[in-house]
């Protein structure tokens, strides 16, 4: 299952854990350049299991 962190460029701070893509990509147009996302597979990339708490 994929899911989609949404961070703010500037500092990096993760706002939103979703897996919900439309909703990550809405964080990304109505965020004026603030917010990007990165989207993490939870079977392939178990280094990224840090992220969850």
């Amino acid at each position: 299952m994929t899911y989609f962190l949404v961070f703010e460029k500037e500092t990096g701070k993760v706002i939103d854990k979703t897996f919900d893509q439309e909703k990550a990509f809405a964080y990304v147009l109505n965020g004026n350049g603030k917010y990007d996302y990165l989207s993490f597979d939870e079977r392939k990339d178990k280094s990224s299991s840090f992220f969850l708490s």
